[in-house]
């Protein structure tokens, strides 16, 4: 994802190594945003309710980007690019830690917070 150059003239096609490179472009995205908040409660000791509300939340924050762009008519600058990324990337992380809790839940000591994520 990155700042790339466009694949002009390139097909994609679902191929393991289009999927790999999708999944690690995002990835990088995903560490990013997580870093950034590492000072907070780790998702493990938050509820799944609470992690299940923020995913909403940052779902209705992305919907906010894309119907911004959408309504403006106006092409696609980097900027706008790089903001929805980011919310895409905050809805990933929220997904990816109530999937990490259900992995783990039965398997190890569940632990709750009443902190937020």
């Amino acid at each position: 994802m990155g700042d790339r150059a466009p694949m002009t003239g390139r097909t994609f096609e679902n191929t393991r190594e289009d999927i790999d490179r999708a999944i690690e472009d995002f990835s990088v995205q995903m560490v990013a945003k997580l870093l950034l908040t590492r000072h907070r409660t780790h998702w493990m000791h938050c509820d799944a309710d609470l992690l299940l509300k923020r995913l909403h939340d940052e779902v209705r924050e992305l919907d906010v980007e894309m119907s911004a762009l959408v309504n403006a008519g106006q092409p696609l600058d980097s900027h706008k690019r790089k903001a929805i990324i980011r919310e895409c990337a905050d809805v990933a992380n929220f997904a990816m830690m109530i999937a990490d809790k259900m992995t783990w839940a039965g398997t190890r000591t569940w632990l709750h917070n009443e902190g937020g994520a």
